[in-house]
């Protein structure tokens, strides 16, 4: 039985409660990056995999801090840049369908950066295949709990964006333990356990 989108926020809240500025700086650094144009296009594969790896060391060991994680994927530079340029060219091209079906398609690979970090021996297809695969039916519940949020997306709004300093690294957390329990209820999909990520 997969929890609803009240007890998922509940846990993230639990974790920003102690983790408040950790998740904060490597969330808005890697939005930042990753959201600067053709800069955010070529750096912001590494840099949203190694926020996926902070968001990991958060949920599975306390940990939040360290911010030179948050750059460790150039190490793997060209599977991290192939990752993220195919999805965005793959729900570009499906948002020229109409933005339903591109919606839809980023659902599906949603889960791309959590599993380039944890599955280093996957290539860059054999990666979207696993996000696809292990989102579907899941990807309404994930837009649900999205759109769960919408209480604060207003407030943010009324506060000229104010809000989303605090919005943006919740929601993060709650995607993190929204992949979490997903993998934790598909073992199929767990990392490799002879394979240590966190150093």
């Amino acid at each position: 039985m997969y929890r609803k989108s009240k007890e998922t926020r509940k846990i993230a809240w639990e974790i920003l409660r102690k983790h408040y500025w950790g998740v904060f700086a490597f969330t808005i650094i890697a939005i930042l990056i990753s959201g600067a144009n053709i800069v955010g296009l070529i750096l912001g594969g590494p840099i949203l995999v190694g926020a996926a790896y902070m968001m990991l060391r958060t949920l599975r060991e306390d940990n939040s801090s360290n911010l030179e994680y948050l750059f460790k994927e150039f190490d793997d530079f060209g599977r991290t840049l192939g990752v993220h340029l195919l999805s965005m060219i793959k729900i570009f091209l499906w948002s020229l369908l109409f933005v339903i079906p591109g919606i839809v398609r980023s659902y599906s690979l949603s889960q791309v950066y959590f599993i380039t970090k944890e599955n280093p021996d996957l290539s860059v297809t054999e990666i979207q295949q696993r996000s696809t695969e292990m989102m579907r039916g899941h990807k309404f519940r994930l837009f649900k709990l999205h759109f769960s949020f919408i209480g604060w997306v207003i407030l943010c709004i009324l506060t000229f964006g104010i809000g989303s300093i605090f919005l943006l690294p919740y929601v993060k957390t709650a995607e993190g333990v929204f992949y979490e329990e997903l993998i934790n209820q598909n073992p199929q999909y767990k990392k490799n356990p002879d394979m240590e990520i966190f150093e």
